[in-house]
């Protein structure tokens, strides 16, 4: 039931996910911001893992039987999406978090932020989120820190 946030350069943040997604064990939900689903389940399989894993896709339009779509601007429908698939899961994990700022104000993605985080910590479900460390902004950062358990800096 901790929340975790990684920051790091942006280079470096879908190696450390994709670790970080091959070492967790039990279900896990995957918000992806910045690739398509598609391209995690590959670059994973590739990686030899065995982790069960649901993916909420806010890149592409892919759907199956593990994928929900998800619009990126739309925080009210990404929040139902999450909030409906979090009761299967014990891990959910953010791909790339500020990526939220291209599409929405950073007040809203801050509201979001705090929102989404508190209720999952309320229903016991462990949250890793990735951030750019690159130009993220200073609001966004703040808020991350208040909620967090935990910050990394890679």
């Amino acid at each position: 039931m901790a929340i975790t946030v990684v920051s790091a350069q942006s280079s470096k943040i879908s190696s450390l996910f994709e670790t970080e997604l091959k070492s967790r064990k039990g279900k896990g939900m995957v918000i992806l911001l910045t690739r398509p689903a598609s391209v995690v389940k590959a670059r994973l399989k590739q990686m030899n893992s065995k982790t069960e894993l649901l993916f909420i896709d806010t890149v592409s339009k892919f759907d199956s039987e593990s994928v929900v779509t998800a619009l990126p601007e739309d925080l009210t429908g990404l929040s139902i999406a999450i909030t409906e698939c979090s009761g299967a899961v014990n891990f959910v994990a953010f791909d790339f978090l500020n990526e939220l700022v291209t599409y929405n104000s950073v007040d809203s993605v801050v509201r979001f932020v705090k929102f989404i985080l508190a209720k999952l910590r309320g229903v016991g479900v462990d949250c890793i989120v990735f951030v750019s460390s690159d130009g993220i902004d200073p609001k966004l950062s703040s808020a991350l820190k208040q909620v967090a358990d935990k910050v990394i800096k890679k």
